[in-house]
């Protein structure tokens, strides 16, 4: 599946990817946005949490690029099952979350407590357990806990035994430094050109 998204450009999606995008879940979070009422003060913030998911997708084979990039073996089931936990990283988010969790503190956050397992023990789980990656992605996105071992660190396979442990913070930070030129949309190197142009000294 190929998404035309106007800041990543592109975003090829693999099967895997597709089916858990399609899943109700997924598709409920075109209705959250992501800025919750920025939109009454400036209009055009009105990108939404699926937007949001579909730009982390894409940020993480960005990330998996680099590191392949860098040396690292890493499979294109594992690249797929890390761009999964992308798309549903943000699943357990309610409308104005930020604002009723952190701000108001009405709910506890989404990212912790049982919004999650109760996903997973629902729908979205039988979802996933028929697609044979429940187990995996509840460990990517720490279900029961805080943060798994499978999302802290990854060992390549025995073809590089001599290869270390990579962690989450390692590979942001390699990543970070070692991020390829981001390819732009029409939409963003317009935008781009417009602003470079109008902030230029006369």
């Amino acid at each position: 599946m190929l998404i035309r998204d106007p800041i990543h450009g592109d975003i090829s999606l693999g099967r895997l990817e597709a089916a858990v995008l399609d899943c109700a879940e997924v598709q409920r979070l075109r209705g959250i946005k992501q800025l919750g009422t920025a939109h009454f003060v400036y209009p055009g913030a009105v990108h939404t949490r699926f937007d949001h998911s579909l730009g982390a997708c894409a940020a993480a084979h960005c990330i998996v690029a680099c590191l392949r990039a860098d040396g690292v073996d890493v499979s294109r089931d594992l690249e797929e099952l890390v761009g999964v936990g992308a798309l549903l990283h943000d699943v357990t988010h309610v409308p104005f979350g930020h604002t009723l969790e952190d701000e108001r503190r009405l709910f506890p956050r989404h990212d912790k407590g049982t919004r999650l397992t109760t996903l997973l023990d629902a729908a979205l789980g039988a979802a996933l357990a028929r697609l044979g990656v429940r187990d995996a992605v509840a460990g990517l996105l720490g279900a029961g806990a805080r943060c798994s071992s499978a999302a802290t660190s990854y060992r390549p396979p025995p073809s590089a035994p001599s290869a270390a442990p990579i962690s989450c913070s390692a590979i942001t930070s390699r990543a970070a430094s070692a991020a390829p030129p981001r390819r732009n949309s029409p939409a963003r190197s317009a935008f781009l050109g417009r602003r470079s142009s109008s902030t230029a000294p006369p």
